[in-house]
């Protein structure tokens, strides 16, 4: 109860983490990696649709990218520890890493490519290209981040506050 709930306070309060919580951390960010993939794949299956004149459904993206979950999965995670490990080495190369990888995902989904050839593709695809790609995503990475700030400190702040009602 309350006890438990003052400890993991007073942890927080001194930067300290729980094994737990960096589980929790882990699971939630793959997951989100993933998800995050598989929706690129039914993005691109959408577009690609309405581009050759069919009404696109979330239905029919849903169906024809479900088959590529596994491989589209694969994809997230080697982009994931590429981009790490160029960030880890320097921050350019993993800059320049993901610039690269950017189309990586609808290059597998239309495709239909494994996770290694869909990575390549993407190059390829970017090559000529690769400033205007990489503003692009710095620039949408900008935005979805200020708003999952905004939206993160908002949501932060009513449970502070209804938690702080709720003490004696």
């Amino acid at each position: 109860g309350a006890g438990l709930r003052l400890q993991s306070r007073y942890a927080a309060a001194r930067g300290e983490v729980d094994g737990w919580e960096v589980l929790a951390l882990v699971v939630a960010g793959a997951a989100t990696l993933i998800a995050g993939s598989v929706l690129s794949g039914m993005l691109a299956h959408a577009v690609a649709d309405a581009v050759l004149g069919r009404a696109p459904t979330l239905a029919g993206s849903w169906h024809k990218a479900r088959r590529q979950i596994g491989q589209l999965a694969v994809l997230a995670v080697l982009i994931m520890l590429i981009v790490l490990a160029g960030l880890i080495l320097l921050i350019a190369p993993g800059v320049w890493a993901y610039g690269l990888m950017a189309v990586a995902a609808p290059a597998l989904a239309l495709e239909t490519l494994g996770a290694w050839a869909a990575i390549k593709r993407s190059a390829d695809l970017v090559e000529g290209m690769f400033w205007r790609t990489l503003g692009l995503l710095l620039l949408t990475l900008l935005i979805v981040g200020s708003a999952t700030s905004l939206s993160t400190g908002l949501v932060s702040a009513a449970v502070l506050l209804a938690d702080s009602s709720l003490d004696p």
